[in-house]
């Protein structure tokens, strides 16, 4: 898949200090401690960008693509050092740390042993089960198990896209901003919103609207908890030059998860043939199942913020 080559493109970033709401892959430069300003939208533009490569890599529009990504090569750069600048140490006045002075080859390979980091890429895997059991599978369960006709149900479901792309946008502000640096709390916060609204649209039914109320909190929530897990919680456990690397980590286990769903949900979900030779299903298996991967996903990293944090510390 090309999602997995974009996500372990990630491996071959060098250094980056911190990163804002990021995707696997996406990063922006800052000074640490800095706060986050309304010109990082500028970044997730480049989110964005990267979301419409991976769209017109299936539509086939190749050709296009191809311009956009070489176009990305050419005016894109790894470290301000590349350019002829200062490196961020000495703009900010911070001292050379001993995994600021080792190979980027060997930063990577202590990355691989980095329990934090499996933490995070375990984490981010089952975010990316209930993102994409709903993108992948709200369709078929607002039909057969709310009633809803084709052309309604896809019109619930396209709200998912729209509402996870405002996560994504908010999440480094609500962070860094709202919480002053927290990564616990917006994640707990997000995480509870994202469990509540799941269970809202998997088990409570109602109307065209609010479905739309449900599957939009919940994808705002998720963008919101993806980018602070994967991202923030990720790059604040790690050498700065190593952040290529764990973001890549997290960005290849996402999307083996989110494949490893496919196949899941759909053995779970049990069709069988109702009265009069109708298929019926049942979601009540597959639900549960959902439902489990919302809660790990944010309760996993938050338990274990507090040693994955004092260990690169006191590292």
């Amino acid at each position: 898949r090309m999602d997995a080559v974009y996500g372990g493109s990630s491996w071959c970033h060098k250094s980056f200090p911190l990163v804002s709401a990021v995707k696997a892959g996406d990063v922006v430069w800052h000074f640490q401690r800095q706060p986050l300003s309304w010109g990082d939208l500028v970044f997730h533009c480049h989110c964005c960008g990267c979301r419409c490569f991976r769209v017109a890599v299936r539509l086939h529009f190749c050709c296009g693509s191809r311009v956009c990504r070489f176009g990305g090569l050419l005016f894109v750069s790894d470290t301000p050092e590349s350019r002829g600048l200062p490196s961020v140490q000495k703009l900010s006045g911070e001292s050379l740390t001993k995994e600021d002075k080792m190979p980027t080859k060997e930063l990577q390979k202590l990355i691989l042993r980095h329990p934090g980091i499996w933490v995070i890429a375990v984490s981010s895997a089952f975010i990316y089960i209930t993102k994409y059991a709903v993108a992948g599978w709200g369709v078929l369960f607002l039909q057969k198990a709310g009633g809803f006709s084709l052309e309604d149900a896809s019109r619930v479901i396209a709200f998912s896209a729209a509402f996870g792309v405002l996560g994504t946008v908010l999440a480094g502000w609500l962070s860094d901003t709202v919480f002053r640096g927290d990564r616990v709390k917006p994640a707990i916060v997000s995480g509870v919103l994202g469990t509540l609204s799941l269970g809202f649209f998997l088990f409570a039914g109602g109307g065209f609207f609010l479905n739309i109320f449900y599957v939009s909190l919940f994808s705002l929530s998720t963008g919101v908890l993806y980018c602070i897990v994967a991202g923030l919680m990720a790059v604040d456990i790690v050498p700065r030059k190593a952040t290529g690397a764990a973001l890549g980590i997290v960005g290849i286990s996402s999307y083996v998860a989110a494949g490893l769903q496919d196949i899941t949900s759909g053995y779970l979900i049990q069709g069988f043939m109702g009265p009069g030779g109708t298929d019926m299903y049942d979601f009540g298996p597959v639900s549960w199942f959902w439902i489990a991967a919302s809660v790990v996903s944010f309760a996993l990293p938050v338990m274990n913020w507090k040693k994955m944090k004092h260990k690169h510390e006191s590292a």
